[in-house]
């Protein structure tokens, strides 16, 4: 009797050549260039949000300044309470050294700010700021604008060390400061009578400069206004 013996198929192992590793390597650095890629967009929007915000800051800044040097021009009153610039401040000393030189006022101003805090604020001649556009433009002459001798201070502070602007990461690097130069006197008629008795209007230039959150980032506004003593 013949006993059947059976046979166990052997497969034989097909010769690896490594392409599934190769693919997975090729999808891996594909991932991570466009993690990259991702990575770096988004640093760069960032930036560029982080700019926009810094130079709406400066302008905000140099808003709330201009629009302060007007009120004072102006005389309002408002919220601030401010005094205005008289007619006296004007007639004090009506000649200019040297037009050329920053450093030559006409006067300074006694304001009242908040009803009770009384300041003096440089007033300048005209032509002594804005025929140096070029100077006060250069960054580097930033300690010119630091200078309460040369110009003001916004009256509100909006720097850091105003807790509220603080605490929501809204403050300024520097508080914002603008300058007052008396412009022409516009009289009523050619009455030489009329002009001795200054009626008419009194042109005014007002220039501000604000920093962003960063003293990298300025903003530079510059306004007329006329305004009516008589």
């Amino acid at each position: 009797m013949r006993t059947q013996r059976s046979r166990t198929a052997q497969i034989k192992p097909k010769h690896q050549k490594g392409s599934v590793l190769l693919i997975c390597l090729i999808l891996m650095i594909a991932v991570t260039l466009l993690g990259i890629s991702s990575m770096n967009t988004t640093i760069v929007e960032h930036k560029i949000v982080s700019n926009t915000r810094n130079q709406t800051l400066a302008l905000s800044g140099a808003e709330s300044a201009l629009s302060e040097a007007t009120e004072i021009i102006q005389g309002q009153s408002g919220t601030q309470k401010r005094s205005g610039i008289r007619l006296q401040d004007l007639q004090n000393n009506d000649m200019i050294i040297d037009r050329s030189n920053l450093n030559s006022l006409v006067s300074t101003a006694t304001i009242t700010l908040n009803g009770t805090q009384s300041t003096s604020i440089p007033l300048w001649g005209a032509g002594a700021v804005t025929n140096n556009p070029s100077y006060l433009g250069s960054s580097s002459k930033s300690n010119w604008w630091a200078s309460s001798a040369n110009t003001s201070a916004l009256s509100k502070d909006l720097t850091s060390t105003n807790a509220q602007l603080a605490n929501n990461n809204y403050f300024l690097a520097t508080n914002p400061r603008y300058v007052i130069e008396k412009g022409e006197f516009i009289p009523d008629d050619l009455n030489p009578n009329t002009l001795a008795a200054y009626r008419g209007r009194q042109a005014f230039t007002a220039i501000s400069r604000s920093s962003g959150s960063t003293a990298t980032v300025n903003s530079t506004l510059q306004a007329s206004v006329a305004t009516r003593f008589r």
